[in-house]
């Protein structure tokens, strides 16, 4: 079975499904002139712990290394393109670094990672999309971000180890069911920038009995503290419509 691989230089692009379940891969040299890893390129190389990602890569295909058993990955900032699921599912995977330039998390980019903790992202990051960090039961804090205007739906669903989160000024929306089933979180504090919480974005989170609201929030819409430990809360005289967003609050 194929173990090792050296890449020459020239090669620009790895094709779709090139080392797909390539599952006894341990070694990979990227050549410095490779610029795409298309759709699959090493999806499920199980044994695959480690990889150098060339500074010049643009673009990261779609589940280009979900299930693969990288433990550190970092993104260089040349990347432009990430699309869904690039990293998904890789159960090995703790620490990642992404390099300014790289301007968003794409849908389900780190979705299931269940043993990442460490998660460094740059300024250059506006965006977190749908399912970015879903499921990553291990990660204990959200990751620091400067300039991130936009959390999608389940961006953080299901990440058992959040207890105590602040969401930063820059954030403006809080995407549908972005924190639903953080069964541990206690605490939520909404910072100012924030003007709409969307459908379920806290949801069943039992734990949750502490949450400050920022003083833009407009719209909290239903269900979006549903089924939470909440007894007591402030509502800022910005908001503008409540919809059914404290139901079944016991």
């Amino acid at each position: 079975p194929l173990q090792s691989i050296t890449l020459p230089e020239g090669i620009t692009a790895i094709n779709k499904g090139a080392f797909y379940y390539c599952s006894e891969l341990t070694s990979v040299n990227l050549p410095s002139t490779l610029t795409a890893l298309e759709y699959m390129a090493f999806n499920g190389c199980k044994k695959l712990n480690e990889i150098s990602l060339p500074n010049g890569l643009c673009r990261i295909g779609e589940h280009a290394f979900s299930d693969c058993g990288i433990e550190n990955i970092v993104i260089p900032g040349s990347v432009r393109e990430i699309e869904e699921g690039a990293f998904g599912s890789c159960f090995k995977l703790k620490s990642v670094t992404i390099e300014e330039g790289v301007e968003y998390i794409s849908k389900s980019m780190f979705s299931t990672c269940i043993n990442l903790t460490d998660i460094t992202i740059p300024s250059t990051i506006t965006s977190i999309e749908d399912g970015g960090f879903f499921q990553c039961e291990s990660m204990s804090n959200l990751p620091h971000f400067e300039n991130v205007k936009n959390i999608g739906e389940m961006a953080f669903g299901h990440c058992y180890k959040l207890t105590d989160i602040t969401i930063p000024n820059c954030v403006e929306t809080i995407g549908l069911e972005t924190f639903t089933w953080c069964k541990n979180l206690k605490k939520v504090v909404i910072g100012s920038g924030v003007t709409t919480i969307k459908r379920g974005a806290f949801s069943v989170c039992p734990s949750l009995d502490d949450v400050t609201i920022g003083d833009s929030v407009k719209v909290i819409e239903n269900g979006a503290f549903a089924t939470t430990a909440i007894s007591e809360i402030t509502i800022p005289d910005s908001v503008e419509q409540i919809s059914g967003a404290f139901s079944e609050c016991h």
